[in-house]
Protein backbone atom coordinates (compact mmCIF):
# COMPACT_ATOMS: atom_id res chain seq x y z
CA UNK A 1 0.00 0.00 0.00
CA UNK A 2 2.88 2.46 0.45
CA UNK A 3 4.85 1.02 -2.50
CA UNK A 4 1.96 1.91 -4.54
CA UNK A 5 1.14 5.61 -2.72
CA UNK A 6 4.69 6.33 -3.96
CA UNK A 7 4.40 5.34 -7.47
CA UNK A 8 1.54 7.36 -7.49
CA UNK A 9 3.59 10.41 -5.94
CA UNK A 10 0.66 10.49 -3.28
CA UNK A 11 0.55 11.94 0.20
CA UNK A 12 0.37 8.71 2.82
CA UNK A 13 -2.99 9.52 4.95
CA UNK A 14 -5.60 7.33 6.25
CA UNK A 15 -7.98 7.83 3.99
CA UNK A 16 -5.67 6.40 1.16
CA UNK A 17 -4.52 3.72 3.02
CA UNK A 18 -7.31 2.36 3.31
CA UNK A 19 -9.08 2.43 0.18
CA UNK A 20 -5.96 0.12 -1.52
CA UNK A 21 -6.07 -1.58 1.68
CA UNK A 22 -9.48 -2.52 0.64
CA UNK A 23 -9.01 -2.99 -2.98
CA UNK A 24 -5.81 -5.01 -2.60
CA UNK A 25 -8.30 -7.48 -0.50
CA UNK A 26 -10.77 -7.40 -2.91
CA UNK A 27 -8.24 -7.79 -5.99
CA UNK A 28 -6.80 -11.26 -4.14
CA UNK A 29 -10.67 -12.24 -2.80
CA UNK A 30 -11.40 -12.30 -6.64
CA UNK A 31 -8.43 -13.75 -7.84
CA UNK A 32 -8.88 -16.56 -5.82
CA UNK A 33 -11.79 -18.08 -7.24
CA UNK A 34 -10.47 -17.70 -10.53
CA UNK A 35 -7.26 -19.46 -9.91
CA UNK A 36 -9.78 -22.42 -8.54
CA UNK A 37 -11.85 -22.40 -12.04
CA UNK A 38 -8.48 -22.61 -13.57
CA UNK A 39 -7.53 -25.73 -11.40
CA UNK A 40 -11.16 -27.34 -11.72
CA UNK A 41 -10.71 -26.92 -15.59
CA UNK A 42 -7.69 -28.78 -15.95
CA UNK A 43 -9.05 -31.39 -13.58
CA UNK A 44 -12.37 -31.86 -15.60
CA UNK A 45 -10.46 -31.76 -18.60
CA UNK A 46 -8.09 -34.51 -17.46
CA UNK A 47 -10.97 -36.25 -16.24
CA UNK A 48 -12.70 -36.18 -19.28
CA UNK A 49 -10.14 -37.90 -21.37
CA UNK A 50 -9.12 -40.15 -18.99
CA UNK A 51 -13.01 -41.31 -19.11
CA UNK A 52 -12.55 -42.66 -22.39
CA UNK A 53 -8.46 -43.74 -22.12
CA UNK A 54 -6.17 -40.78 -22.80
CA UNK A 55 -4.29 -40.74 -19.42
CA UNK A 56 -2.06 -37.86 -21.00
CA UNK A 57 -3.80 -34.88 -19.94
CA UNK A 58 -4.57 -36.03 -15.95
CA UNK A 59 -1.09 -37.15 -15.76
CA UNK A 60 0.24 -34.04 -17.43
CA UNK A 61 -2.27 -31.84 -14.85
CA UNK A 62 -1.35 -33.79 -11.78
CA UNK A 63 2.45 -33.05 -12.34
CA UNK A 64 4.01 -30.13 -10.00
CA UNK A 65 6.12 -28.56 -12.78
CA UNK A 66 3.12 -28.17 -14.95
CA UNK A 67 -0.04 -26.98 -12.49
CA UNK A 68 2.19 -24.80 -10.34
CA UNK A 69 3.02 -22.42 -13.27
CA UNK A 70 -0.30 -22.56 -15.06
CA UNK A 71 -1.90 -21.26 -11.29
CA UNK A 72 0.75 -18.63 -11.04
CA UNK A 73 -0.26 -17.52 -14.43
CA UNK A 74 -3.76 -17.34 -13.77
CA UNK A 75 -2.99 -15.63 -10.19
CA UNK A 76 -0.83 -12.80 -12.29
CA UNK A 77 -3.65 -12.42 -14.91
CA UNK A 78 -6.41 -12.53 -12.45
CA UNK A 79 -4.49 -9.42 -10.55
CA UNK A 80 -4.11 -8.01 -13.32
CA UNK A 81 -7.69 -8.04 -14.70
CA UNK A 82 -9.30 -7.06 -11.37
CA UNK A 83 -6.30 -3.92 -11.05
CA UNK A 84 -7.57 -2.39 -14.38
CA UNK A 85 -11.29 -2.95 -12.92
CA UNK A 86 -10.92 -0.29 -10.42
CA UNK A 87 -14.44 1.47 -10.58
CA UNK A 88 -15.59 -1.84 -9.92
CA UNK A 89 -13.31 -2.54 -6.65
CA UNK A 90 -14.63 0.63 -5.52
CA UNK A 91 -18.17 0.38 -6.22
CA UNK A 92 -17.81 -3.58 -4.54
CA UNK A 93 -15.89 -1.60 -1.55
CA UNK A 94 -18.51 1.08 -0.98
CA UNK A 95 -21.42 -2.12 -0.65
CA UNK A 96 -19.26 -3.88 1.43
CA UNK A 97 -18.41 -0.69 3.85
CA UNK A 98 -22.65 -0.10 3.86
CA UNK A 99 -23.18 -4.02 4.88
CA UNK A 100 -20.40 -3.43 7.42
CA UNK A 101 -22.12 -0.46 9.05
CA UNK A 102 -25.70 -1.86 9.04
CA UNK A 103 -24.59 -5.20 10.70
CA UNK A 104 -22.30 -3.29 13.89
CA UNK A 105 -25.23 -1.95 15.66
CA UNK A 106 -26.55 -6.05 15.38
CA UNK A 107 -23.25 -7.12 16.27
CA UNK A 108 -22.67 -4.50 19.32
CA UNK A 109 -26.58 -5.58 20.64
CA UNK A 110 -25.39 -9.53 20.29
CA UNK A 111 -22.42 -8.08 22.29
CA UNK A 112 -23.92 -6.78 25.05
CA UNK A 113 -26.93 -9.14 25.79
CA UNK A 114 -24.06 -11.61 25.51
CA UNK A 115 -22.34 -10.08 28.33
CA UNK A 116 -25.27 -8.90 30.59
CA UNK A 117 -25.95 -13.16 30.54
CA UNK A 118 -22.86 -13.87 31.66
CA UNK A 119 -23.64 -12.86 35.50
CA UNK A 120 -26.29 -15.63 35.52
CA UNK A 121 -24.88 -18.04 33.53
CA UNK A 122 -21.34 -17.63 34.78
CA UNK A 123 -17.95 -18.45 33.14
CA UNK A 124 -17.91 -22.00 33.62
CA UNK A 125 -20.09 -23.42 30.49
CA UNK A 126 -17.79 -20.83 27.96
CA UNK A 127 -14.92 -22.55 29.04
CA UNK A 128 -15.66 -26.15 29.13
CA UNK A 129 -16.43 -25.20 25.68
CA UNK A 130 -12.62 -25.39 25.07
CA UNK A 131 -13.23 -21.81 22.83
CA UNK A 132 -13.74 -19.26 24.89
CA UNK A 133 -10.42 -17.59 25.30
CA UNK A 134 -11.00 -17.18 21.35
CA UNK A 135 -14.84 -15.86 21.85
CA UNK A 136 -13.45 -13.46 24.60
CA UNK A 137 -10.48 -12.26 22.10
CA UNK A 138 -12.88 -11.41 19.11
CA UNK A 139 -15.60 -9.65 20.84
CA UNK A 140 -13.63 -6.72 22.93
CA UNK A 141 -11.88 -5.48 19.96
CA UNK A 142 -14.80 -5.52 17.93
CA UNK A 143 -16.87 -3.29 20.42
CA UNK A 144 -14.12 -0.68 21.03
CA UNK A 145 -13.10 -0.77 18.26
CA UNK A 146 -9.99 2.37 16.89
CA UNK A 147 -11.81 5.79 17.19
CA UNK A 148 -11.23 9.31 17.87
CA UNK A 149 -14.27 9.20 20.06
CA UNK A 150 -12.67 6.31 22.00
CA UNK A 151 -9.12 7.11 22.89
CA UNK A 152 -8.96 4.06 25.82
CA UNK A 153 -9.21 1.31 22.92
CA UNK A 154 -5.67 0.28 23.19
CA UNK A 155 -6.18 0.07 26.92
CA UNK A 156 -9.63 -1.88 26.26
CA UNK A 157 -8.03 -4.04 23.92
CA UNK A 158 -4.96 -4.88 25.86
CA UNK A 159 -7.77 -4.95 29.00
CA UNK A 160 -9.18 -7.87 27.21
CA UNK A 161 -6.25 -9.85 25.79
CA UNK A 162 -5.07 -9.95 28.97
CA UNK A 163 -8.16 -11.03 30.65
CA UNK A 164 -8.56 -13.97 28.06
CA UNK A 165 -5.04 -15.01 28.22
CA UNK A 166 -5.38 -15.19 32.01
CA UNK A 167 -7.90 -16.57 32.53
CA UNK A 168 -7.25 -19.67 30.19
CA UNK A 169 -4.10 -20.21 31.55
CA UNK A 170 -5.55 -20.14 35.07
CA UNK A 171 -8.47 -22.83 33.85
CA UNK A 172 -5.79 -24.73 31.66
CA UNK A 173 -3.51 -25.25 35.13
CA UNK A 174 -6.52 -26.76 37.31
CA UNK A 175 -7.35 -29.49 34.77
Amino acid sequence: MYLQLHIADAPITYRALFGYSWRNFLVVALTVPLVWGVGLILFLWGALFQAIGVDFFADLFTEDWFLFPVLAVAFGLGVLIFRHLATVIDGITSLLEGLIRLLFPLIVAVVVIFLAALPFTGLQPLWETGNGTALNRLTCPKVFGPSSNHPTWHATTTWCWSRSTSTRIRYRNTS
